[in-house]
Order: structure tokens, then sequence, then C-alpha cells
């Protein structure tokens, strides 16, 4: 009888611990964790053995159901502020803060490996909130590493992004889609190693900016069907490459591209409808495929409203390119050009011409113009520390070869003159020489070629000659003179 009354308590103490350990706690539980007034959440696992977070939904009271791991737990919907630091491993599970109505910022910083499931950050609004106040989930994650940011890991009603010195191996597509209400995303000295199609896709932001970033190759569609209305800023990012149509925004006021670093710029890399400016400024260019500006235009409502925009491009370096690698379009924009720097060539006098009018071209209405001339602020390098313009370079250096092939046309045009004259004079002297000069007598009698005029004459069947004259023609006759011979025989 007591065996068994033990052995039946004992059942009972494991059907707890069972219990337990598919129940899911509060994260104020964790030992790393505490949950201090105003409704914070800070996890600091340095002053804890605990080194891992797991931040899971909250199990549904009607069913009881609980995340199947047993280290997981929630966040208390009266939270509003959840911090983690300097924690090994961090996992969010799916819709982890979705319950949570409170919320309104995430913070996680330093962060040896942060785990996102699908919808980790799936969250949306459905308090009412007071007059002035923005509704939306505010998350920043700072000094973190991550594996992958699965597709629609930020979903919903997110008012900011922010990812500061983050290393990312993978953004799948969709990553960041379905976003609503979203103020601006700032990714900030942050690297990528593998940034696939369509990861940035369809919702609307007032500000998008990438910083200091390290990005591989830009897939084609890689930001489709966004809407920026404020500003779209690439500053001081390298770029491994970007593919055609990587960037297809519409509705920013402004866009600029600063300082940044391109390995290849593809045809038309950039599919901009701006309703401002663009400034493309001290930036440098390995490979630039033509026309790879030349999707850049301007919405048709603020063109018509207040006409053209300004197109800075300022400068730039480039090494190599194709004709016509930067187009820009004068039906919508008003280009303002300057200084722009070739890596590769060197300076020298046969590529100066090429290098001035083969790379910067316009068009309208969709049509291709001629290049335009950009000697006197196109530069090249002339030794490995001194850049020069080309306008300089060939005022300096190409004077003599210019002097050298004036020379030369000069020398072969007299040529063409001497030989045309030349022939002109054979033709004529062989022409005259076709006609017959007729003797006239002079005053004692004589007969001279020299005491008349020569003038054509004509020789006719019948013995007689015609001498033209202005008025009228002379017949002459003319006897043969024949020596006299005495008959045979006859005496003197």
């Amino acid at each position: 009888m007591q065996v068994s009354a033990c052995w039946g308590l004992l059942a009972l103490v494991v059907a707890a611990l069972s219990a337990a350990s598919v129940t899911s706690s509060s994260v104020c539980d964790v030992d790393a964790c505490s949950c201090a007034g105003a409704g914070h959440v800070h996890c600091d696992c340095r002053r804890s053995d605990t080194k891992e977070v797991n931040l899971a939904a909250k199990p549904d009271d009607k069913t009881g159901k609980a995340e199947k791991n047993s280290s997981a737990t929630y966040i208390p919907e009266i939270i509003s502020v959840v911090r983690i630091e300097h924690c090994d491993m961090v996992r969010i599970g799916e819709r982890a803060f979705a319950h949570a109505a409170a919320l309104r910022q995430v913070n996680l910083t330093g962060i040896g490996q942060l785990q996102l499931a699908e919808q980790a950050f799936n969250w949306h609004h459905n308090i009412e909130i007071e007059e002035g106040q923005q509704a939306g989930l505010a998350v920043d994650i700072s000094n973190t590493y991550l594996p992958l940011i699965p597709s629609y890991a930020l979903k919903g009603t997110i008012l900011t992004i922010r990812l500061y010195n983050v290393s990312v191996d993978t953004v799948q597509p969709f990553a960041f889609a379905s976003l609503v209400d979203t103020e601006r995303i700032d990714v900030v000295d942050s690297k990528v190693k593998n940034f696939e199609g369509q990861a940035f896709k369809k919702f609307s932001l007032q500000r998008l900016t990438f910083s200091g970033c390290d990005l591989p190759a830009l897939p084609s569609r890689s930001f489709v069907d966004l809407e920026v209305r404020g500003e779209l800023r690439f500053e001081q990012v390298h770029f491994d490459s970007i593919r055609t149509l990587a960037v297809k925004v519409r509705g920013t006021q402004q866009f600029t591209m600063m300082g940044c670093h391109v390995g290849r710029m593809e045809k038309e890399s950039i599919s901009l409808r701006t309703e401002g400016r663009v400034t493309i400024r001290n930036n440098v260019f390995n490979t630039v495929m033509a026309d790879s500006l030349r999707g850049m235009t301007v919405e048709a409502l603020n063109l018509s409203h207040d006409g053209k925009q300004d197109f800075n491009f300022l400068n730039n370096s480039v090494s190599f390119f194709e004709q016509g690698a930067f187009t820009f379009n004068t039906s919508e924009f008003t280009p303002k050009l300057g200084d722009i720097t070739f890596l590769h060539p060197h300076c020298s006098c046969q590529n100066s011409d090429t290098l001035s009018h083969a790379i910067l071209y316009t068009s309208a209405d969709g049509l291709k113009r001629p290049p335009l001339d950009a000697t006197s602020f196109i530069f090249c390098q002339e030794s490995p520390a001194r850049f020069v313009s080309v306008k300089q370079f060939n005022k300096s250096n190409c004077q003599e070869m210019f002097v050298k092939r004036y020379l030369l046309v000069i020398v072969f045009f007299l040529t063409v003159v001497v030989a045309c004259s030349g022939t002109f004079y054979y033709i004529c002297r062989s022409r005259v020489k076709r006609y017959i000069d007729v003797p006239n007598n002079s005053a004692d009698g004589k007969v001279s070629f020299k005491a008349g005029t020569k003038l054509p004459i004509m020789v006719v069947p019948d013995g007689r000659t015609y001498r033209e004259t202005e008025l009228h023609v002379i017949d002459e006759q003319v006897e043969p003179i024949v020596e006299y011979i005495p008959p045979h025989g006859a005496k003197n």
C-alpha cells in the first residue's frame, strides 16, 4: 500500500515537471532579464550565466498550446520596450511580438547570433493612441550577426527600422515587404554577403538610407515597386555590381548617390521616377555600361507644374566605360556636369578625343543626341600622382602633334593644287597644238609667222583656203611655183 502510494506521488511529480517543461514563461522570469517599471524589459547576458534568450508567441489561453522549446519565453502584453544586449544567441520565433499590443520599441545590441523566423517582427497596431502619437513599432538592431533575414521577417506596422554595424549572410526575397505606415529604414555600416531579388518589395516609406555599407551584386529587382516619398540615399556604399533594373523606385523627392564605389554598373541599373533633383557625386565607377542612367525620369505631374529638375553629376571617377555610358534625359532634367576623372587609361594625345566625346550623351524625347564636349572638365592621369584636364594636357603636350598634323594637311592640299594645275596646263597645251598657224606677208613682202596674228584655218578639198575674219571671208588663189624646163634639144 505504501509502495503504491509512493509510485502515485512520483507520477504526480513527473507529470508536474512535464507540464512545466511545455509551459512558456514570461521573459521577466529569465535570469538575465528584469522587468522594471513603466513596462520595460531589459536583458543583459553579461550579468548572468544565461547566454541565450528565446522569444516566442504567447501560448493560446484557450488551447493551452505552448512553444515546444522549453526555454522559450513570451513578452507580456503590458511591455512597451524590449531591450536585449550582449547575449551569445537570441532566437525570435514567428509572431513573437504580435500579442504585445503596448509594444513600441525593440532594441537588440551586441548579439553574437540573431536567428529570426519568418514573420518574427510581424506586429500590427490594434489599440487606440492619443492624438499626435505615431502608431508603429521601432526596431533597432546593432553590432549583431544575422545568418539570415527570412521572407516577411519584418511585416506590419513598423514605424522605423535601423540596422547598425550588422553582418548578414543572406537577405531573402520579401524580407522587407508588406510594411505599413513606415517612416524610414536606415542601414548603416553594415555588410551583406548575399542580396536576393525582391528583398525590398511593394511598400511606401518616407526615407530609405544605406550608409557605409558593403553590398554584394544587386540582382535585377532588388528594390522593386517602392515609393520613397522623401529621399532615397546611398552614401559611401560599396556595390560589387548593380544589375539592370536593380533599383526601381518612384515618388522620391530627392535621390542622392554620394561617395560610393561601384564595381560594375549595367544599362538602366537605376529606374527612378523622381519629383525632385538627382545628385550623383564623388563616386568611383569601375566599369560602366552604355545608358546606365537612362532609366531616370521625372514624374509627369511635377514636370508639368515645376518644369525640369536638376541633375547634378559632379566629381565622379571612371576606369572603363562603353560609349554613351552616362546618358542624361534633357527633356526632363537640366544636367549640371563637372569634374569627371578617368583612372584608366592614362592621358595621351591619341585618346584625348575619345575621352572627351564618348562618355557623356544626352537624350530628348527618347532619341539620343550627339555627345557633349567635356574637354574642360574631363580629367586624366598624367602621372601616378597628378591628374590634369584633357584640355590642359592637349595644350601642354599635343601642340607639336597638332602642328604636324596641320602641316601634313597643308602639304597634301598644296600637292593636290599643283597636280591639278599641271594637268590643266598640259591639257590646254595639247589643244593649242592641234591648230596650224597661217603665215602672213610682212611689209617687205617676206613671209613671216611673226608679222600677223595666228588664226585658225580650214583646208577644203578644192585646194582653196578660207581665212576667217571678223567681217568677211577673203578668197585666196594659191598658184604653184613651177620651175621652167626648156624643151629637150632646144638651144639657149
